[in-house]
């Protein structure tokens, strides 16, 4: 019976989280009545009879999809709509975070404001129903035709080929997978809106006096691409984690891989420390205009030093320990 479980795990898979519980009743009572129907013994050989009879997994789930030939198919088309849901409303509420932050800072300029919502609102939401597109098309390709076929050989489907159930340790919950794409998501929108308010908050008789910068704006424009493509990779990421929905070999292999370009990104974007305001001190004492603070000038600057190191030092071990742990996972037995 192990292969039956196997069977309807396959398709339900690929099937709207809410109807797959209904359907997998449904389909478990189809295929034992047609087991009935062979006579009272149910060898291995009579239920894999049975399972050819049904067909695929995939061509099974299109049946109880009624449809196919989409530019991502049925069975990925649910996790492809709750990652472009998320990442739209996730960019719709962070920019309007930074639209209230923006009229409170300059209220003057409430309309230019506005219409720079409405606009980055147009242009993000495009960028990334355009890339989100495309990376699940990518994914929907390569699962959807196997090596064998790409080289002009056709493979028939066999009910041996049916994956494992997993066990529940092994499957990768849903909120795991949300925290990350938000995460990404805030990454995101603070280097697009944010720059400019990233640092030591100087307010003097409830008015804004200034912002000692911890980014050096001068050079931020040279860095965006190189930031943007490690948001792109950590939603990657997640949504192969959505996908996949299991901890397995091949997913740790690809995370690893992606942690990789992640981490080379993100050591360039630190290697000089050019990314870092190089007067971050002097505005702060400017701002600040206390004696106390200009006769501390000088630890203030190691504490400056410090904290730029440790911001290296926190990259590379979140990398190395969520990287350690998805190849545990992926690999445990």
């Amino acid at each position: 019976m192990e292969m039956i479980e196997r069977y309807i795990y396959a398709v339900t898979t690929k099937l709207p989280q809410s109807q797959r519980e209904e359907i997998g009743r449904e389909l478990q009572g189809l295929i034992h009545d047609m087991l009935e129907a062979r006579g009272e013994s149910k060898t291995d050989e009579d239920i894999r009879e049975v399972l050819l009879e049904l067909g695929s997994p995939k061509e099974m789930a299109d049946k109880y999809r009624g449809s196919r030939g989409f530019l991502i198919s049925p069975s990925l088309f649910q996790s492809y709509a709750t990652i472009l849901k998320l990442v739209l409303i996730s960019l719709t509420i962070g920019l309007s975070i930074a639209f209230v932050i923006e009229t409170i800072m300059n209220p003057v300029s409430i309309m230019g404001h506005f219409a720079e919502l409405i606009g980055s609102i147009v242009q993000v939401g495009l960028q990334t129903f355009a890339w989100i597109t495309i990376v699940f098309a990518l994914i929907d390709y390569k699962q959807l035709i196997p090596e064998g076929v790409k080289q002009g050989i056709t493979i028939k489907w066999k009910p041996e080929n049916l994956p494992v159930v997993p066990d529940k340790k092994k499957q990768i919950k849903r909120g795991e997978v949300l925290f990350g794409i938000i995460f990404s998501i805030l990454i995101w929108i603070a280097f697009m809106s944010f720059t400019r308010y990233l640092g030591i908050l100087v307010f003097e008789h409830d008015e804004l006096k200034g912002v000692a910068l911890f980014l050096n704006s001068d050079f931020l424009q040279y860095f965006l691409p190189a930031i943007y493509i490690m948001v792109g990779l950590s939603i990657l990421k997640e949504s192969l984690k959505l996908v996949v929905g299991r901890w397995t070999g091949k997913l740790a292999v690809s995370i690893l891989v992606i942690n990789t370009a992640i981490l080379l990104l993100g050591l360039f974007l630190l290697r000089d420390g050019a990314i870092w305001n190089p007067s971050f001190v002097e505005e702060l004492l400017s701002l600040r205009e206390w004696g106390s603070l200009d006769s501390h000038a000088g630890e203030i600057h190691r504490m400056w030093e410090s904290a730029k190191e440790w911001v290296r030092i926190g990259f590379v071990l979140t990398i190395f320990i969520e990287t350690a742990s998805v190849m545990y996972k992926g690999f445990k037995k």
